[in-house]
């Protein structure tokens, strides 16, 4: 899992300065149920890359996970909704 150092320097990434080539795109994500939420979300951040900057289809997505939660609930909470 990624320290939170190098989780907020993945924050800081711009959209504008972002190859789209080069993004994940959300529907090539495969993410195992049977793993424990800790390895769900590991699996996820792995191929995710940055969990803040990604595409679906064509659209670039910068997510601001401003809850008042750290990422690592936030990701949980999407996981178990999945």
């Amino acid at each position: 899992m990624l320290c939170r150092e190098n989780l907020a320097k993945l924050k800081e990434a711009e959209i504008s300065t972002c190859d789209a080539d080069a993004l994940i795109d959300l529907k090539n994500i495969k993410i195992d149920i049977q793993k424990t939420i800790e390895e769900r979300a590991e699996s996820f951040i792995e191929q995710v890359h940055n969990p803040y900057i990604f595409k679906i289809g064509d659209i670039i997505v910068k997510v601001d996970y401003g809850s008042g939660k750290d990422f690592s609930e936030i990701l949980t909470d999407v996981i178990l909704a999945g």
